[in-house]
């Protein structure tokens, strides 16, 4: 077997970013679907519901996540240290902490 590539996808449901290696921790790779986007209500936003996502890229940062339009516009998200918990449907999360970009 021959692995030819290996991509990490901060962001669920945005584009990801090749890596020449990943640290594989007890719940997946490093940096790989740590963070969500959520409707308000809690609900998790996908590209299934909004395709504008897939024209979005997430690449993992000292300190959280930086996304990028397909025009090179970026907003950083820090990892949220104190931010508000809620309560969310994503599978397997009871609640997540809030994150302002």
């Amino acid at each position: 077997m021959k692995l030819a590539a290996i991509h990490v996808y901060p962001v669920k449901s945005m584009a990801g970013q090749a890596v020449d290696h990943a640290n594989v921790e007890p719940w997946g790779l490093r940096h790989d679907r740590r963070w969500v986007v959520l409707e308000p209500d809690g609900t998790r936003l996908s590209a299934r519901e909004e395709h504008r996502m897939l024209g979005l890229t997430a690449i993992s940062i000292e300190g959280g996540v930086q996304i990028s339009t397909r025009d090179r516009d970026c907003v950083d998200v820090l990892n949220p240290i104190d931010g508000e918990i809620v309560s969310t449907s994503v599978s397997r999360l009871e609640s997540v902490r809030l994150a302002n970009g």
